[in-house]
C-alpha cells in the first residue's frame, strides 16, 4: 500500500495540519490493525504548490477562483517545465528527517511512521503558493517526470502491481489546477495500469464543503473514482478523527483486500 497525503501548504493551514497530525496515531494503529500482516506500506506527503517564487495572493467567490484563467496557469509550473526548487512542490515528496518517504510494515509499530509524518505534515508549513492545485499535485507526484530515472524525486514510492494506491486531500481551498480533471485522473490511471487502474486507487479527503455544493474541481476529480468518496469538513477539526480514524482505515483495509493480485 502507497498512502500520498496531498497537503495544503499556503496560508491559513497551519492549524489543519496540526489537527490531521493528531488525529493521524489513531488512524495509523486502526489501518495496522485492519491490514493483513506484513503488508509493505509506504507512506508519503506532496503540497498544492506549482510556484514557490509565487507571492501574489488569490481570491476566491462562491468556491471559485477570482482569478483570471492566465494569471493561474502563470503559477502553474510543471515539472517538466523545471524545477522550482521548492520541497514538495510540482507534486515531488516532501522530504523531511532526511526522508521523502516512510517505509515500513504492519508487522512493525506504527509509532516511528506516525512520529515522522506528524513532523511532516506540519513542517509542510505555511508558505506555499496561494494558487493551490491539489490534484494535479496528486497525478504529478506518480508522473515519471517524478518517479523515473535514478535520481528522480519520487523514486521507488510508488508500487504498480498488487498495490492499493491511497490519496488523501488536506486543503481548505478550491482546486485550481488550470488542465481538466481527466488530464491527472489519467496520470493515476496510468501509473496504476499494471494493477488494474481504478480497482487500485482510493481517494478520500478533508476538504472544504463549498466544494461539494458547487460541484468544483475536486470535488469533480475525488468521485471519478468514487461517486461517493470518503471526506469530511476541513474545518471540523474537533471531529477529524470521524474520518482520520477507524472508519477510514476499515475502508482503506477493504479496498486493499479487493486489489487484484497474480
Amino acid at each position: 500500500m502507497d498512502l500520498l497525503f496531498v497537503v495544503d501548504n499556503s496560508d491559513s493551514m497551519g492549524t489543519y495540519q496540526q489537527a490531521l497530525s493528531s488525529a493521524f496515531p489513531g488512524f495509523a494503529q486502526a489501518m495496522f490493525d485492519a491490514l493483513p500482516p506484513g503488508l509493505s506500506v509506504h507512506l508519503g506527503i506532496t503540497t498544492t504548490d506549482f510556484d514557490t517564487a509565487c507571492t501574489e495572493q488569490e481570491g476566491t467567490s462562491n468556491c471559485q477562483s477570482t482569478a483570471s484563467a492566465d494569471t493561474i496557469v502563470m503559477h502553474y509550473i510543471k515539472p517538466t517545465d523545471f524545477n522550482d526548487g521548492g520541497n514538495g512542490s510540482q507534486g515531488r515528496l516532501f522530504e523531511f528527517s532526511g526522508q521523502r518517504f516512510f517505509e515500513t510494515t504492519t508487522d512493525d509499530d506504527p509509532a516511528p511512521m506516525v512520529t515522522w509524518f506528524s513532523g511532516a505534515a506540519t513542517s509542510a508549513g505555511e508558505n506555499g503558493c496561494s494558487f493551490e492545485m491539489p490534484i494535479a499535485a496528486a497525478g504529478w507526484a506518480v508522473h515519471p517526470a517524478n518517479t523515473d530515472g535514478p535520481t528522480a524525486p519520487n523514486k521507488d514510492f510508488l508500487r504498480d502491481e498488487g498495490a492499493l494506491l491511497v490519496v488523501f486531500f488536506l486543503t481548505d481551498e478550491p482546486d485550481k489546477s488550470p488542465e481538466s480533471k481527466n488530464v491527472y485522473r489519467d496520470m493515476l490511471l496510468d501509473a496504476k495500469a499494471g494493477c488494474g487502474g481504478e480497482a487500485c486507487i482510493f481517494v478520500a479527503g478533508l476538504i472544504p464543503p463549498c466544494v461539494i455544493d458547487v460541484n468544483q474541481k475536486l470535488w469533480q476529480f475525488m468521485t471519478l473514482f468514487d461517486p461517493d468518496p470518503a471526506w469530511s469538513s476541513i474545518t471540523d477539526t474537533g471531529n477529524y478523527t470521524d474520518l482520520v480514524g477507524t472508519a477510514l482505515a476499515d475502508a482503506v483495509a477493504q479496498a486493499c483486500a479487493s486489489v487484484p493480485v497474480g
